[in-house]
């Protein structure tokens, strides 16, 4: 718990750049999870962090994304109120809108053993540019974060491609 700790207050401390270019989003991500989380065969759901945000076309477009990035790891995606999935993937997404740009991305995921009962795996990416559009931002966002899963590979500062 005391590394967790560490971490959300390094984060505190962590100064951002905006984005290099059109095209491309400068963020700092931390992916932190415990050695040798088997994925291949287990079934999962994705649900909100925030459940405000369940509904929004935004969070269902994330959602769908989570769900073919994790199908791809050869997961099984399970409707949570019917099966309970051995994985629960919560994820949160924000843009703080300043009175001008550049405007704080974040994106949050924690992924939850069922079985085990308790996380295992930590996302966390911070970003400012001058887009705050969820659409457009957020999607490479998730790819990036997701083809690494579940890796942890600590703090970095990442160009993503949209």
């Amino acid at each position: 718990m005391r590394i967790y700790r560490l971490i959300i207050v390094s984060f505190l401390f962590l100064l951002f750049t905006g984005c290099s270019t059109a095209n491309k989003i400068a963020a700092t991500t931390a992916t932190i999870g415990e050695p040798n989380i088997k994925i291949a065969g287990e079934s999962f759901d994705v649900l909100a962090l925030d459940f405000s945000k369940a509904t929004s076309l935004d969070f269902q477009s994330l959602r769908a994304q989570v769900i073919q990035e994790m199908s791809r790891k050869g997961m099984i995606q399970v409707n949570a109120t019917k099966v309970e999935p051995r994985y629960l993937i919560l994820f949160d997404y924000a843009v703080d809108l300043g009175d001008e740009s550049p405007y704080e991305r974040r994106f949050v995921a924690v992924t939850y053993d069922t079985k085990l009962e308790h996380i295992v795996h930590r996302i966390r990416v911070i970003s400012k540019g001058t887009s705050n559009d969820v659409g457009n931002i957020f999607p490479p966002i998730v790819k990036h974060v997701y083809e690494i899963f579940p890796a942890s590979n600590g703090f970095q500062n990442a160009t993503i491609g949209m």
